[in-house]
């Protein structure tokens, strides 16, 4: 295999990262209201990140999922979230 194999094959996954995320997304339609979906909605340039940084992605969601905190939210974030 060559260099243009492995990209491929990154690419593919992910693709398939990605699909996955705007599934899941879709799934949430029928919970949130129309203004809701469409502000949570990934743009171009959110996908074309994902596709390329997702093993980055991926490993975050795992270690989030078995207890380790990858990310606290500061006081003065949670200031701007009210």
């Amino acid at each position: 295999m060559d260099i243009l194999d492995y990209a491929f094959i990154y690419l593919l996954v992910g693709a398939i990262s990605m699909a996955i995320f705007d599934a899941m997304h879709y799934l949430t339609k029928s919970v949130v209201d129309a203004e809701t979906y469409e502000a949570n909605s990934f743009s171009t340039t959110d996908r074309i990140q994902i596709i390329i940084i997702w093993p980055i992605i991926w490993i975050n969601l795992i270690m989030v999922a078995f207890g380790h905190k990858s990310y606290e939210q500061s006081d003065s974030d949670e200031e701007t979230n009210d």
